[in-house]
């Protein structure tokens, strides 16, 4: 009767969490798989633009993954000290300005330490929901709620995978077309 009770307790708390913050933290993780990988299926066009060799930008990638891998223990103490809330805005909000400046990118160096500085703002991310979910979640409904969460990577892979063949799709058409060539022969003048 007591399990009863307390089960009964958690589902109004739960569906809360599930309706209101979970739509938004399943959009970050999203994003946030989007942004780690994207820059795959940029490398031609980055290399084009910014003559970085096939070197310097697997470097710049695996620069990345060095600082996400280092931000986790600083992002933990952070996490700790300022709360998950703070943290979290501020992750969001440090991540979208270092993302525009993903535009400005001008050589090697500027890639490099945007990589690293993206990799060092997004590694806090999910280190602050799986401990979010810890807190707040109790056991019997975490894997659920964290099975949800997860759904994010294989939805991203999706829609990545079919935006990138609908640009490939338009660039051949346009380079078909002959539309891509002038307006690319118009820009070099």
């Amino acid at each position: 009767m007591n399990q009863n009770s307390e089960k009964a307790n958690l589902e109004p708390v739960i569906a809360g969490f599930r309706n209101r913050l979970l739509p938004l933290l399943f959009a970050g993780y999203m994003l946030n798989f989007l942004d780690r990988t994207n820059i795959s299926f940029a490398q031609l066009q980055i290399g084009a633009d910014l003559e970085i060799s096939l070197a310097a930008y697997g470097f710049g990638a695996g620069l990345f993954f060095l600082g996400y891998a280092g931000s986790c223990v600083p992002a933990n103490l952070a996490l700790k000290r300022f709360g998950v809330r703070p943290w979290l805005a501020f992750v969001f909000v440090a991540w979208e300005l270092v993302s525009c400046l993903m535009a400005a990118l001008k050589d090697e160096k500027s890639f490099y330490m945007l990589r690293f500085l993206l990799s060092m703002v997004e590694g806090g991310f999910v280190l602050a929901v799986n401990f979010y979910f810890a807190s707040w979640i109790s056991p019997r409904f975490r894997s659920r709620i964290n099975a949800i969460f997860i759904m994010a990577i294989p939805l991203a892979m999706i829609l990545q995978r079919s935006a990138r063949g609908r640009a490939a799709a338009h660039r051949r058409r346009m380079t078909h077309t002959g539309s891509l060539k002038s307006n690319a022969v118009r820009c070099a003048k």
